[in-house]
């Protein structure tokens, strides 16, 4: 940060002895982009701002911006101005360049899609307000270049940090510093993925702290944090004169931390203070630390008066620490009580511990939780954790999803009801591929086997064509799937039965595991037919951000087969529902069906928007730093109706290290595309299966 913040203005939490370094605009907001051939945004970027009247959204559209005002520093931001990335934009600050939001009055503020090298963010409200951070890179050699969130008036603040992508690679500093000196804060710090070397000078991953009477009420979700740590990967603290702290809150859900070495650091903490914290621990994945979760008093500059902790700690599995659950002389305070239930402990070198250790709660396993490695520690087959989460400990507001921003609830126990796994992770989808070759196709056909759906005549298959994965070869045909009973095997077709299979044509296939968002839509039987046929589930219904995938089931139970000869879309349309449509307009036939998929939006279930910018010569590029680089990749996609009657497949470009979706002739500006994949595959097929990190130490 430079120098126009002045030392008064840095975070004042002492901690060992020294200072830590490192919604939505209101619908009549005005518009700009930079740069611009007009005035404001027709010279630098600090120009813009300061000219642009508020409330305002400024988009950048420009991949590497250099004018960002008077050299050598950072952007400054006082009024209800949001900064964000124009769409098909990836703007990149100079070296040293960070934002800073210094609002004297409450305002509005988004911060979106931006990247800053080795410099960081400041938000100091004086007077309330609410702020988004989103969809940022923050790439740091030096330290320093995190995000520093501090209140410093008494009107209250609000603050999301959502789906940012924090590396540093040198130096000391945290990923996010949310601070009161006064004024109530609240928020949510969720979907964020943070990578710091591991460090004793890595004091924390994510702090939340209040220094005053106005106490914070945070929910920090679904990050995957990889480090060591000092005080912990999630913390937080609350630390003022005895007697003036507000009471605070914090939940810690479905987090997945991970140190680089076995052994090192802490992951969470609740530090008891002046201030009485209310922690719900829950379906966190936490292996490998030297301490898991400690729920004890304030380590350093101990307090006089030390308030209650209280809350639970339920779903969480804990591996391979060296101790899982840590509760010292905080539970002789009147109050102080932490209830624990259905955790799974496994090679830890003490379950529980400290100088009033905690004893198993109800639903305890103690069992290998056979995870896929110690860095990548997914839920194999058999695992313990599968099934025996508790759904009812999930935090409210939150969409329903796991830590790779998959689908949360999953009935894969059996048994009905709502299902879910110890831990951050769900198990149970299933990704594969096919390419017809002379014994897996004939006529307009080809083979899907998988022992996840053999002999399962009820499963939702999707499929889409992946010309990466066959031989160079394109099928150029409306498709869906159909289960054969007398193979038990699920195969892939061409709906014009005279165009033949080609030898070399290949797909991507998914088979979710059943639970929400999975379900059967079939048109009526008789009456009249039209080219939309209108979802009704709870999966999507008036839920217009959902990713929404369809493929065409050509004999679901019950049925005796109908081709719907015609490529497929889905459109959001007048009365708040999903509709299937026939993009050439043709009317659906009489009992048609579709199998469907339906997730909220997260770091691996997005909405691509083609544009000038992402596409050439008939095909778009994806960019998504999950997907980027691993051309084993397995993608779903299902067009939205702006793309028109065509043809689509996906490819991996080389020379990009980009996925793109290919159409023939050209995609249309604005042609949109629901597209899902699975961070899992990913790992799987890009990492060598057995650098399982159980090897070391």
């Amino acid at each position: 940060m430079t120098a126009w913040l002045d030392s008064r203005h840095r975070l004042r939490l002492l901690l060992a002895g020294a200072f830590l370094h490192g919604a939505a605009l209101q619908a009549s907001a005005a518009s700009f982009i930079w740069p611009d051939t007009v005035a404001p945004c027709n010279t630098s970027l600090q120009a813009c701002i300061d000219g642009a009247a508020a409330p305002s959204q400024i988009r950048i559209v420009s991949n590497t911006v250099s004018n960002t005002g008077p050299a050598g520093q950072d952007v400054v931001i006082t009024r209800s101005i949001s900064l964000v990335a124009g769409l098909g934009y990836r703007p990149v600050f100079p070296a040293g360049i960070g934002i800073a939001v210094v609002p004297a009055t409450a305002v509005e503020s988004t911060i979106s899609g931006i990247t800053l090298r080795d410099a960081g963010m400041v938000i100091l409200p004086a007077a309330g307000g609410s702020f988004t951070i989103e969809k940022m890179q923050l790439l740091d050699n030096a330290g320093g270049g995190g995000i520093e969130f501090q209140a410093l008036g008494s009107a209250p603040v609000y603050l999301r940090v959502h789906d940012n992508e924090y590396v540093r690679r040198g130096g000391a500093g945290s990923f996010l510093v949310a601070q009161s000196e006064g004024a109530p804060i609240s928020g949510e710090v969720s979907f964020n993925r943070v990578s710091i070397p591991d460090s004793d000078s890595s004091a924390y991953g994510i702090l939340v702290a209040s220094t005053g009477a106005g106490g914070f009420d945070f929910t920090v979700a679904n990050n995957e944090v990889r480090s060591g740590f000092a005080y912990g990967g999630i913390c937080a603290l609350s630390t003022v004169a005895a007697g003036s702290a507000g009471s605070s809150s914090i939940r810690i859900h479905g987090n997945v931390l991970i140190p680089r070495r076995r052994g090192v650091g802490s992951a969470t903490c609740v530090f008891g203070g002046e201030g009485a914290i209310e922690a719900r621990i829950t379906h966190n994945t936490i292996v490998g630390f030297g301490a898991a979760i400690s729920l004890i008093t304030r380590p350093f500059n101990p307090p006089l008066s030390t308030q209650p902790i209280s809350g639970y700690v339920i779903g969480n599995l804990l591996a391979h620490n060296g101790a899982a659950f840590r509760r010292d002389g905080i539970a002789a305070v009147s109050g102080s009580e932490v209830s624990n239930s259905q955790n799974l402990f496994f090679g830890n070198g003490a379950n529980f511990n400290g100088s009033a250790a905690a004893t198993a709660g109800s639903g305890t396993i103690t069992a290998d939780p056979r995870l896929y490695s110690l860095q990548y520690p997914y839920l194999n087959e058999g695992s313990p954790a599968i099934g025996a989460g508790n759904p009812f400990s999930l935090p409210a507001g939150l969409p329903l999803l796991d830590a790779d921003g998959t689908r949360r609830i999953k009935n894969v126990a059996g048994g009905g009801g709502n299902v879910i796994d110890i831990g951050a992770y769900e198990y149970g989808d299933d990704w594969f591929s096919a390419r017809a070759n002379g014994s897996n196709s004939s006529f307009n056909t080809l083979q899907l086997p998988h022992p996840a759906i053999n002999g399962v005549s009820t499963a939702r298959v999707l499929v889409t064509p992946n010309y990466t994965r066959g031989s160079g070869v394109a099928s150029n045909a409306p498709f869906g799937v159909y289960y054969s009973l007398a193979t038990g095997q699920w195969s892939i077709f061409n709906q014009d039965t005279g165009i033949s299979m080609p030898i070399g044509a290949g797909y991507s296939a998914m088979a979710p595991a059943t639970g929400s968002g999975l379900f059967l839509h079939q048109v009526a039987a008789t009456g009249p037919t039209q080219n939309e046929s209108i979802l009704d589930n709870a999966a999507v219904n008036d839920l217009p951000e959902q990713i929404v995938l369809v493929t065409s089931n050509w004999n679901p139970p019950g049925s005796t087969g109908v081709y719907n000869d015609h490529n497929l879309a889905m459109v959001y349309g007048d009365g708040e529902r999903w509709r299937i449509r026939n993009a050439d307009a043709a009317p659906f036939p009489n009992s048609a069906a579709f199998n469907l998929y339906a997730q909220p939006a997260s770091i691996s279930a997005f909405r691509h928007v083609a544009n000038s910018v992402n596409s050439i010569v008939g095909s778009t590029g994806i960019d998504n730093p999950r997907l980027n680089g691993f051309r084993c990749a397995e993608l779903m996609v299902t067009p939205l109706s702006s793309l028109g009657d065509r043809r689509f497949d996906v490819y991996y470009d080389t020379s990009s290290d980009r996925w793109r979706i290919f159409s023939a002739g050209s995609i249309p500006d604005g042609a949109t595309f629901n597209v899902v994949f699975s961070p899992r595959q990913v790992t799987e097929c890009g990492r060598p299966m057995f650098a399982s990190g159980f090897e070391d130490g």
